[in-house]
Order: structure tokens, then sequence, then C-alpha cells
């Protein structure tokens, strides 16, 4: 295990450092804080150096490098005090990192070479009165006024806002009760009508201020916005661990500079004959410091080699936080406690360093907040507060929760598992509690009457599973499944993935999960979608115009729910007269939320009117940002502001590597899976559609058509690429940098349906326990 810098690192720190020395005198900052002046000279001096780039992929005009390099500079930096650091921080890692997690390409051109080249000046308007700790809890709004965004609220401790070009503004662009999923990030300049900036007075950090803004019907431009409308959080996220990263190698630095001035002092001044720092109070005094140094130090370099390689950092970037900024006070106050007297006069540094270091225990997520990421990470469970909600099923008072995978200021993305659908029946109740009880936020059952794969290749020769079960197509039905496992569960959520409303009637569906959602006291999930070919045409159900029968059917199932009274209902396929539905909700008009299967245009645009949520499948993080912004641009034309989840139901392989998952790939059992892509994903792959031209397989794919030579024959066509185009595969970590990918393109809760097993028995246990690896890392 190397822990060691590169020689380039070394050389960045060598030239941070040497440059700071020459520059930064004692004499220099005692002036500086003096005035309170910002050091312009010294943000000139950062950008002829190249630091502002550092971070920034060279494609987007910067030097390259990532948080590694981030905190090189950074301790290095933090052995000179607040007055240097937040000259670089508040745009080389809030203004940058916000860009390079929610810009487009555009957006990114516009800023980030601007910025690399020392242009540009950033500061990050996040904090409010009321969302503190609680960031996503801003109230600052913005409204669209045409071409525009009218923003209104109040921000404070935004540092560096007195000198920035342009103030990285959060805002609230849907309700309070959307809490993450209605934030919108600007980019907004400082100059604009209706901005006022007012310093704070504070302890330390005298030439940086720290500032109040004011937001006045402030009008920015629609391309202001970075990233998508109601998704600013995802770049938040990036910043804020970007953030924690660099105060800890801040508070790096400034412990190494305190134990540097401690040792030295203590060697030079006698007493009794003698260096004081031989005494045993002081000597252990100083040993604390060195080691808890050392410790800060390689806690943040681990969390941005974590970082750099796409691998889950967020506990570790709050570990490195929390420890790194209480180890800077505690090293501090050692500190000052070595000098004495001569520690607490401005004639030695240690008294600035006293005085700043507390701030950063506060800034950035308090050191408790921090150790609450940690906890949350670790898998302990938030304490219950408040008041239990109370509703009734129109007169049936009873406690229930509210059906959503996410706690309360939790953003991370939730991870889901799928349910057993085959017999023995007491497998659906076992895996269910056991899924609970490993911590998956859901459990899924899929709505079948005939599977993907034709009986005709379910045999021994393809897969190992047609020893246990030699029918291809047994299925126990979902609605059974969901009410067996919602009655033996006790948090976990329990989901359709999903029904449609080809073989059940939208009066039916209605009722079925209004009777699970009391079953499971709650927590059901409805999920549907068009249906598919295989589990409609052989029964003689057409599913002709499957968006409008969709898209009625949401209608239907929204009326009968929200009325007491007879409903009548002119529609294509299920005209009502007098309908009534008596059942309601266990809680008070906390209905199931639905989430449909959307892929086409038209059902995104009807996904974003009409339902809670989206889980479609076999789409990687482009396809899935492209299909989720037309969802919310639908939401916002219909002026819909109820809570919205974007999850996926993701087929996952799990080996050693990415290339042995693409060898699995070469068989039948996993080919079948790649049928259901529509004709152009193998048309972008060079190959002809193997259903036809303008074929889509989940309407057009009827296994049990397909003897085995035809099946054969047509899976010839089925490139393994494109298999791994639809499927999660690879490494645990490659599967989390996967996730990761789709968590930044939007998602917030996967499904994992793990098929590593499907040609190979022996994987069955190992790509299991993978999985476990994989929520682990996962978890927040």
């Amino acid at each position: 295990m190397d822990f060691a810098l590169t020689d380039e690192q070394e050389e960045l720190a060598r030239t941070v450092r040497g440059f700071l020395e020459s520059h930064c005198t004692k004499e220099w900052l005692d002036d500086l804080e003096a005035r309170e002046a910002y050091p312009f000279d010294l943000f000139k001096g950062l950008a002829d150096l190249g630091l502002y780039g550092v971070g920034v992929p060279e494609e987007d005009g910067g030097s390259g490098g990532g948080m590694v390099e981030i905190a090189v500079i950074c301790e290095e930096l933090g052995r000179f005090g607040g007055s240097v650091n937040m000259t670089y921080v508040p745009t080389a890692v809030f203004g940058n990192q916000t860009l390079l997690g929610g810009a487009d390409a555009d957006m990114r051109r516009r800023f980030l070479p601007r910025i690399a080249e020392g242009e540009l000046r950033t500061a990050f308007a996040l904090t409010e009165p009321e969302a503190g700790s609680d960031a996503a809890a801003v109230r600052t709004r913005a409204v669209r006024d045409g071409d525009e965004w009218v923003v209104n609220g109040s921000k404070i401790f935004c540092t560096g806002a007195h000198v920035a070009d342009y103030l990285v503004v959060t805002a609230r662009t849907g309700g309070l009760e959307e809490r993450h999923t209605a934030i919108t990030v600007f980019m907004v300049p400082a100059d604009s009508p209706g901005l006022t900036i007012s310093g704070i007075p504070k302890l330390g950090h005298h030439a940086v201020k720290t500032c109040e803004v004011g937001i006045s019907d402030v009008r920015v431009p629609a391309d202001a916005v970075v990233g998508e409308v109601g998704r600013g959080w995802k770049a938040l996220v990036r910043a804020l661990d970007a953030e924690r990263i660099a105060v800890a190698a801040l508070c790096t630095g400034l412990a190494r500079r305190c134990t540097e001035l401690a040792l030295r002092y203590a060697l030079e001044r006698h007493q009794f004959g003698q260096p004081v720092a031989a005494f045993q109070a002081l000597s252990h005094m100083l040993a604390d410091m060195e080691t808890e140094t050392a410790a800060s130090r390689w806690l943040t370099y681990d969390a941005a080699w974590r970082t750099d390689r796409g691998l889950p950092a967020s506990k570790e970037a709050s570990m490195a936080k929390a420890y790194a900024t209480e180890c800077g006070t505690r090293t501090a106050t050692r500190g000052m406690q070595i000098l004495g007297g001569y520690g607490y006069t401005r004639e030695y540094e240690m008294e600035r360093f006293y005085r700043e270091a507390k701030l950063y225990e506060v800034a950035g997520g308090s050191t408790q907040i921090q150790r609450n990421i940690i906890a949350r990470q670790m898998g302990i469970p938030r304490l219950a507060g408040g008041r239990p909600d109370r509703g009734t099923g129109r007169g049936v008072d009873r406690r229930a929760r509210r059906p959503s995978s996410r706690q309360e200021g939790d953003d991370s993305m939730k991870i889901g598992a799928t349910g057993v659908v085959v017999p023995p029946a007491k497998g659906v109740v076992k895996t269910a509690q056991q899924q609970e009880a490993a911590g998956f936020a859901s459990t899924w059952w899929p709505d079948h009457l005939m599977a993907w794969h034709p009986q005709s290749i379910w045999t021994t020769e393809f897969t190992p599973l047609a020893h246990r079960q030699p029918n291809a197509h047994v299925f126990l039905d979902t609605v059974a499944c969901m009410t067996a496992a919602a009655v033996s569960t006790e948090q976990i959520l329990i989901g359709s993935s999903v029904t449609d409303p080809v073989r059940r009637h939208p009066a039916m569906l209605a009722q079925e999960f209004l009777s699970i959602d009391h079953f499971s006291n709650g927590r059901c999930i409805f999920g549907i979608g068009t249906g598919e070919g295989e589990n409609a045409v052989p029964y003689g159900l057409s599913i002709d115009r499957p968006a409008s029968r969709l898209e009625e059917a949401l209608e239907i199932v929204r009326r009968l729910w929200g009325s007491e009274g007879p409903v009548d209902f002119d529609s294509q396929f299920w005209p009502h007269r007098d309908a009534v539905m008596g059942l309601g909700p266990v809680a008070e008009g906390r209905f199931p939320p639905i989430w449909v299967a959307a892929h086409g245009p038209r059902m995104l645009d009807i996904t974003g009117r009409l339902a809670d949520g989206w889980l479609p499948t076999l789409m990687g993080a482009d396809d899935y940002r492209r299909r989720l912004g037309r969802i919310l641009e639908a939401r916002a034309k219909a002026g819909v502001e109820r809570p919205f989840e974007a999850g996926l139901w993701a087929y996952t392989c799990i080996g050693e590597s990415k290339e042995d998952c693409l060898r699995l790939f070469e068989s039948p059992m996993y080919k079948v899976i790649a049928l259901q892509l529509p004709a152009r994903v193998f048309e972008e792959h060079g190959v002809a559609p193997p259903l036809g031209e303008g074929s889509y397989g989940f309407n057009d794919f009827i296994p049990s058509r397909f003897d085995r030579e035809r099946i054969l024959e047509v899976l010839d066509g089925v490139p393994p690429e494109v298999v791994g185009q639809a499927v999660l595969h690879g490494s645990p970590d490659d599967v989390v940098r996967e996730l990761r990918d789709l968590e930044a393109a939007g998602c917030q809760h996967a499904v994992l349906w793990n098929i590593s097993f499907l040609t190979d028995a022996d994987r069955l246990g190992p790509s299991f326990a993978a999985q476990a690896e994989i929520l682990k890392a996962l978890q927040t």
C-alpha cells in the first residue's frame, strides 16, 4: 500500500509552498488583516501558477488533476491562514466543482476556462437563516418569467461575495415539501440589480469578508441555470463533498504549521536549565499534535484518492472533515499553551491560528452533521422524532409511514432488490425479510405470465436454473406476493415493477394497490407501464395504442382515488358511469405513489404530468439524463409540484471485471435481455436489429413463438456489447461507478436485479455477497 504522493504532486506542493513563503510573509499578512483588504495580488499569483485550473479537465480549459491535487494545494494554503486560503477555495472548489457536477457543455465552456485563467471569482450562496445544517431547506425562490428567472430571498455566510464576479446561488423552483428535488442552482452576476452585499464582522479571516446577500427581484437569463431545473442538489452534493475534503486539507496544513511553531519555540525556550520541550507534559502534547496531524492527513488523502477513482467517498469526506477540523482546533489550542503568554500576543502567528481554527468545525457542515452522515453510512438508523403522522382509510384511524424511499434530508441514491416470483411461496416472505434486514430500501415484483426466455432454450444446456425450475414461465401473482411481503415486513418499501392496465382493469388496479397500501401500512409503490406483448397477445388481449391506454388508466385511478362519490368518465377504453370506490389510503390523503415505466417521448410526457416516479430499464447514464430532462420539462409545463422520484430497474451482472461479464454475455441467456431494446440501439452498434427494422422488443417479442433453432439464429446477431449497454456489469467497484454515473444523471433509486448466475451456478453466492458490498458502498 503506497501512501506517497507522485513526483508531479510533490512538485506541485513545492511550487505552491515556495510561492506562499516568498509572498505571504508575516508582515504582509499582519498588514492585510489590519486593513481588512482583499489580497488581489495573491489571487493573481495563484492564477499565474495555474492553480484555479487544477481539478478541471483539460477539455474544459483546466490543467487536469483531481481532488488529491486540490488537497495538496489546500494543505499548503492552510499553513498560512484563512486570509490566504479563502482567496482560493470559494472559486477553485465551490465554483469549479458545482459547474463540473451539474453544468452542461455550453456553460462549462463559458465559465471554466475563464476561472482557470483567473479572470473570474465566484462565491457560494447556499446558507440561509433557516437553511444552514439543513441545506435542503432553502427558501430563496426562483420563478420563471418568459426567458428569465426572477430570484428573491436572502443568503448569509457567503465568503468572498464582496469581490466575486458571480454568485453560485441555490434557489427553490418547487414546493418546500419537495426538499432536494426542487432546488436549482444559478450563476448570478454579482453586479445584478437587486443584489445587496454587506460584510459580517467576525473573529478571524479578516482579509476575505464573509457576507450577507439580499436578493430582491434579481433577474437572470434562462442560461444561468447550472444543469437542469430542479436537479441542482446533485451538483451541490459534489461541491459539498469537495469542500469537506478541501477544508480537511486546510486544517491539516494549519495543524502542521501549529506543530512546527510550537516545536521550534519549545526547543528554543529554556527553563530550569533545559528546553521546555524536554518536560514530559509538553513533549507529550507535541507528540499528540504530530500524531493527530498525520492521522488528519491520511484521512484527507484517502477521501481524495477515492473521489478521484470514482469510489464512494461521502463517508470518508465527512470522516476527514470531522477529524481534521477538531484536530486543527486542538493543535492550535495546544500550541497556545506551549507558547504560554507569548502565544496570546500578535508577535507570534499562533494567536491567528487559534482565532481561525474554530471556524472550520462549523463551516461547511458542522462536525455534528459530519457524524450524522458517517452514522447513516454505517447503517445506523436515525432517531425517530416528532409525532407520527396519523391518517384514516376513510373512517379507519391508523398510523402510517409516508410511502417514500428517502429519509428526510437524505439525498443519496437508494438501492432496491427484486422479490421472489417463483414457488415455493414461503420464499417470497423469507427473501423480503432478508432484504429488509440487509438494509435495502425497497423490494419489487415484476408482473408476468410469460418469461423473456423461450422454453426452447430454458434447458440445462444453457442455464443451471433449469435443474431447479424446468418450466421457464412459472410466476406467482404479483399482487399476492406484494401482499404476503407487506404483512411480513415493517419498513422496506413494497413495489410493482411493473404491472399494466392491459390485463388489469384500472378500477381493479386502484383497489388492489390501495389494499396493499393497507396491508403494508403505507409502504406501497404502484409501478405501472404499458404492458408487454408477451403477456398480452398470446392471451387474446390487445396492446394497440399503449400510451393512450396507460394515460387513460392513470386518469381513472386518480379520479377514483380522489372522489368519495360516483365517478363519470368518458373514455375510449373504460367508460365509467356512477362508479364508486369507498376504500381510501391507510393515511388520509396519502395515496400510493405511482411510478411509470416510460421510455418513449409521449410516455415521458405522461410520466411528467401524471406520475409520482419513474422506473424505466435498459439504459445508460447519458440516455437516462436526457429522458429525465424531458419528464421534468413536462412537469414544469403542467405546473406539477408534488414530489417526484426517479428510479431505474437495473439488470446487474457482477463478476471479476467488465471483460469477465462480456464473456458471459456471449450466452443466449443474456442476449435475450437485449431483445427488449429498440431497433435503433442495434443500428447504433452497426448491426441489423434482430427482430427487424423499427422493432421494439417489449411489444414485438413473443418468446413462445420461437423454437430452439429460430431463437439461436436471432440471438446470433446480438453483440455482447449491446447486452453490456443494457446491463450494469463488471466488478463491484465497476458497478458502483456505473451507479454513481446514473446518480449524477438524476437517478435517485436503483433496483438491482442480479442476473450474474444465469449460466454459472457457482456465481450465485459470490454475486449476492458482492451485491451486499455494493449496497454498503452506496448507503447514506
